[in-house]
């Protein structure tokens, strides 16, 4: 997002730029023409100023005084048109730039809004992970002494059943042991009075 809002702005940037460039060179050519043109009215001005002292048929004296009147006041009207053409000129580049600045802002501003925006999305979906995190990690607890009681509780249910089968097949070795040297003792004695007998009979 920050890579798109650059190029955002520097878009913004360089089209502000050449409607800066555009309104130089207008007034610059604005500027230079000006004097031709009002070399050209100076010019027929004076013609008709001196055609209408013709017709009057005033004194030399007079119309010269005329004339020098009427150039002073073409030199006041020439500088006073340059001046409001400087004010028009000084008042467009203002406005330019406070319209260039403000669009600048404006986007600045939008942008802002943008990033803040998926600040509060992102903290929020990191806040939902997190607590479902935590209900998780909450869940597993509670469940661990339960499943290690069921371990426990399995573990002595085998044991015993161990216990029960080996106890069981011990008990049985050792009481067939028993029978069985209670059948070979009967035999064993009566092996032995026969031996016996047989002795004595020699």
């Amino acid at each position: 997002m920050l890579t798109r809002h650059e190029k955002e702005l520097e878009q913004v940037k360089r089209v502000n730029e050449r409607y800066e460039e555009e309104m130089i060179r207008r007034h610059v050519l604005e500027k230079k023409r000006l004097p031709r043109i009002q070399k050209n009215e100076r010019k027929t001005r004076s013609q008709m100023f001196r055609e209408s002292l013709n017709v009057q048929k005033m004194a030399v004296d007079k119309e010269r005084d005329k004339i020098r009147q009427f150039d002073e006041g073409e030199k006041r009207r020439i500088k006073a048109e340059q001046q409001r053409q400087e004010a028009k000129h000084r008042k467009q580049w203002d406005e330019m730039k406070t319209k260039n600045e403000t669009a600048v802002k404006e986007l600045e501003q939008l942008q802002g809004e943008k990033r803040k925006m998926l600040m509060e999305h992102e903290t929020s979906k990191m806040r939902d992970i997190e607590d479902a995190y935590q209900n998780e990690l909450k869940e597993w607890k509670g469940q661990l002494r339960p499943r290690k009681q069921n371990l426990e509780e399995e573990f002595s249910r085998q044991l015993k059943e161990q216990e029960d089968f080996y106890g069981r097949h011990v008990f049985a070795t050792v009481e067939s042991d028993q029978v069985s040297n209670r059948s070979a003792s009967p035999r064993s004695i009566n092996s032995g009075k026969d031996s016996l007998r047989g002795s004595s009979a020699i």
